[in-house]
């Protein structure tokens, strides 16, 4: 999954935005905080078939990036320019 996450912060970074997010499982809240990541939750949990889901968002930085690649062992870039 921080693979995964790798690949859209590099991708919202050669896009030039700032933030990204949405509403989010807050499952993955643990795993964000691992990464090192700047997480702002902008409501309450909300019950989505059984599970709390929540708005936020999360910084787009080189440290959050860093922080991915390191908890999926990634050591360059995963999208193709």
């Amino acid at each position: 999954m921080a693979q995964c996450c790798a690949a859209v912060l590099e991708y919202w970074m050669l896009m030039g935005h700032r933030q990204v997010g949405g509403i989010q499982d807050r499952k993955w809240l643990a795993l964000w905080r691992l990464m090192g990541w700047k997480v702002h939750i902008h409501g309450d949990a909300i019950d989505i078939d059984g599970a709390p889901w929540l708005p936020a968002y999360f910084d787009v930085t080189e440290s959050a990036l860093e922080g991915a690649r390191r908890i999926g062992q990634v050591s360059g870039p995963i999208l193709s320019q």
